[in-house]
């Protein structure tokens, strides 16, 4: 029930004490509303834990004014804390009966098609949590140094084929893939540590099949400017996410398939998944950053945040 999915009239810019927020006539359902209207709730101190835990997973600010790495990393803390899905299943395993609940682990597939890219891809895969199995697709000696970086995680190589689209390589290690979800990672690009583990939480809330980014920062080397891409795709069910971004359940990739391509493949997959109804989720903007030296066509997309890093505005 608690969750940042916003309200179908966003929220207003106020900045609300609790006994604003929660006057005592509310009824519970109405609480889980007021949770998610305004920019953020100026908490007294003594406030019951239970209840900034509440205001933070429906990924509002707490403190006398609105903060999204705050709210973000609040918001992370409180899902941590243990979900009620989750002592549900306790109890289960406790009596006896199994949960049958899927995981939330995941297959990695990580195309490298270039041996200068290896080294960092395989370090962004490296930070993350719950990854039991990695796929890499790359140059001769990739699968040796993967095992030897990737720990505990199952690793499987296969080689790079030039002849091949990025797209049928990809199919080649959906095939491999045992996990109950499946995410394809760019080597070129940043993951920030808590990257999966916040991606895969939008499957606790959301009804997608299919969740990753379509709101999310960018660096350009050449200029060195910094962009933020559709701030207002956070947290919305979206015709499309950034192939790189992709977090997909294993049999609705399975299903699908990647398009035989190398550019563009996301944008077709983004296009049969609205002809097939499958439902896409665009979840936070941070932990992830698009490197490019140039991008003329983002340059146009995304609004300016700053010339220099992005990692202080996308990692937290």
């Amino acid at each position: 029930m608690h969750n940042p999915l916003p309200l179908a009239g966003g929220r207003v810019d106020r900045v609300l004490t609790l006994a604003q927020l929660l006057p005592p006539h509310l009824v519970y359902p109405d609480v889980l509303t007021s949770y998610r209207w305004p920019a953020a709730v100026d908490c007294p101190p003594g406030t019951a834990p239970w209840r900034l835990a509440e205001i933070a997973a429906c990924g509002t600010s707490i403190g006398p004014e609105s903060d999204s790495r705050r709210a973000h990393a609040a918001l992370r803390r409180a899902y941590a804390t243990g979900t009620m899905t989750e002592r549900v299943d306790e109890l289960l395993d406790t009596i006896g009966l199994p949960s049958a609940r899927a995981t939330l682990d995941v297959s990695v597939i990580l195309p490298v098609t270039h041996p200068s890219l290896l080294e960092h891809g395989l370090a962004q895969v490296a930070r993350q949590s719950g990854v039991s199995q990695l796929i890499v697709i790359g140059p001769p000696g990739a699968g040796e140094r993967a095992a030897e970086v990737v720990t505990g995680a199952e690793v499987i190589f296969r080689p790079l084929d030039p002849a091949r689209t990025t797209g049928a390589m990809l199919n080649q290690a959906l095939d491999l893939c045992e996990a109950d979800l499946v995410a394809v990672m760019d080597p070129l690009d940043v993951y920030g540590m808590h990257y999966l583990a916040d991606l895969t939480r939008a499957f606790l809330f959301s009804t997608a099949d299919i969740v990753g980014k379509a709101a999310f920062y960018a660096h350009l080397r050449k200029p060195q400017a910094t962009l933020l891409k559709q701030p207002e795709a956070e947290y919305s069910y979206t015709p499309e996410i950034a192939g790189a971004t992709l977090l997909a359940r294993r049999t609705t990739m399975r299903e699908l398939g990647f398009p035989d391509l190398t550019d563009g493949w996301d944008t077709v997959l983004m296009r049969q998944c609205r002809t097939d109804g499958v439902k896409v989720f665009s979840a936070d903007r941070f932990g992830y950053v698009r490197v490019r030296d140039e991008d003329r066509w983002l340059l146009g997309a995304a609004q300016l945040v700053e010339y220099g890093s992005a990692e202080p505005h996308a990692l937290i």
